[in-house]
């Protein structure tokens, strides 16, 4: 979903697609040991 607007658009704020795929999976990757561990 949030690559279809890349698509109208290329660049939004500076940001690219390859930078919104970037920042996905860096907050899955600091979610996935916060899930494991559970909340504090």
């Amino acid at each position: 979903m949030r690559l279809a607007v890349f698509a109208a658009q290329p660049r939004i704020n500076g940001y690219t697609a390859a930078d919104e795929v970037t920042q996905v999976y860096d907050a899955q990757a600091l979610i996935g040991p916060t899930a494991i561990m559970g909340p504090p």
